[in-house]
């Protein structure tokens, strides 16, 4: 049996200067992936990740109001080594991804 999603740490970075424009990475399917320039009203990058049992990671960020950027780590089993977890960051001008850690 593949082992459980134990811990998450997610890195932020920080602060933005004054007079810098937060980014936030927008990512391909094949995990390629470009920062993309906020506007001022969104100052905000909310990156999620999710892993799938095989490995595979998709990511992608997109640039949110501050109130609206919502973290948080969720792990779902759906079946005999079967699962999957998601994890959300809110971070500034670039974001760091989460790593998955084993027992």
């Amino acid at each position: 049996m593949l082992p459980l999603l134990t811990a998450l740490a997610l890195w932020g970075t920080l602060a933005t200067p004054a007079g810098t424009s937060k980014a936030c990475p927008a990512c391909s399917l094949l995990g390629n992936c470009t920062e993309r320039t906020c506007p001022a009203a969104k100052e905000a990058c909310l990156f999620s990740q999710m892993q799938l049992e095989n490995g595979t990671v998709i990511k992608n960020g997109s640039c949110v109001i501050p109130g609206e950027c919502r973290e948080g780590v969720y792990s779902l089993t759906y079946g005999p080594h079967w699962s999957l977890w998601v994890s959300t960051a809110c971070c500034e001008i670039t974001c760091k991804g989460a790593t998955r850690q084993g027992l």
